[in-house]
């Protein structure tokens, strides 16, 4: 699950045109709630691989990585 969502918040920098080595302020995520308890998990390793300040999750019936916030992009 944290494979899928690291993939998916780095093809969304690439779509922006943010490189991995400029850090971001947050990434919001919509999931369900077993994928929010994994996230909690494993945050601090989400965040580096995506390289982000803070991850916002919020309950959703569908996954679905909304946006990335940070150097005044947002896709």
């Amino acid at each position: 699950i944290i494979q899928k969502i690291i993939r998916d918040a780095l093809a969304e920098r690439e779509k922006a045109g943010i490189g991995v080595k400029w850090p971001l302020s947050s990434l919001k995520i919509f999931t369900d709630k077993e994928t929010e308890k994994a996230v909690g998990k494993l945050e601090s390793v989400l965040k580096n691989q995506v390289n982000v300040k803070k991850i916002i999750v919020e309950t959703s019936k569908t996954y679905k990585i909304l946006r990335i916030y940070g150097r005044s992009v947002i896709p």
